[in-house]
C-alpha cells in the first residue's frame, strides 16, 4: 500500500503499517498523528486517535457489523452512534445519533418480487418532512427519488443511456 506522499511544497505525509499490513499510524508533515488500534481477537478497528487526541472507540456486533462508535476527549462533544441491523439480512435499520433516530426500510423479498426487492426503499430521518424514498427498474437501477413526496424521475433508452430526467 501508500506509504509516503509529498504535496507540490514538499511537504510528507506518512503512513505506518502492521505485519498484516493495516494502517496503525498516519504522520502529518507537522508531526501530528493519527494512530488506529486493533482488536487482537478479531483484527477489526478498535480504536482512533486522531491528531487532536480525540478517541473514537468502535464496538461490533459478532457478525462483525459497527454497533456503535463512541467518542471520547472531544474538543467539541459528539454523541454516540448506535446502529441496529435487519437479523435476516446484513443491512441497516436504524441510526441513532445526536439528531436523533433515522430509519431505513427496504422493499420486500416475497416468492414473486418485485422490481427492487431487497433494496433500499426509504430513510428517514429525525426531522419532519425528511423521508426520502426510492422506486428501481427490472435491472435494479433507480428511477425515482422522492423527498418528502417531491420526487426526481429517470427513464433509459434501449441501449442503457440516460433518456429523460423529470424534477
Amino acid at each position: 500500500g501508500l506509504s509516503v506522499v509529498v504535496d507540490p511544497l514538499g511537504r510528507v505525509t506518512s503512513w505506518v503499517r502492521d505485519l498484516q499490513g493495516r494502517v496503525t499510524s498516519k504522520v502529518f508533515a507537522d508531526g501530528s498523528q493519527v494512530h488506529r488500534e486493533y482488536d487482537p481477537a478479531t483484527a477489526w478497528l478498535k480504536g482512533i486517535r486522531d491528531e487532536r487526541n480525540q478517541i473514537t472507540r468502535l464496538d461490533y456486533n459478532l457478525d462483525g457489523s459497527l454497533r456503535q462508535r463512541r467518542y471520547f476527549d472531544a474538543h467539541i462533544p459528539i454523541a454516540t452512534m448506535k446502529l441496529t441491523y435487519d437479523p435476516n439480512y446484513r443491512r441497516l435499520l436504524t441510526r441513532e445519533d445526536g439528531s436523533g433516530v433515522t430509519t431505513y426500510g427496504y422493499h420486500p423479498i416475497t416468492a414473486n418480487p418485485g422490481f427492487g426487492a431487497g433494496k433500499l426503499a426509504s430513510v428517514d430521518g429525525p426531522l419532519p418532512n425528511d423521508t426520502i424514498t426510492y422506486a428501481y427498474d427490472g435491472l435494479g437501477r433507480v428511477v425515482s427519488r422522492a423527498i418528502n413526496g417531491v420526487g426526481i424521475l429517470r427513464t433509459w433508452d434501449e441501449a442503457g443511456r440516460l433518456s429523460r430526467l423529470t424534477n
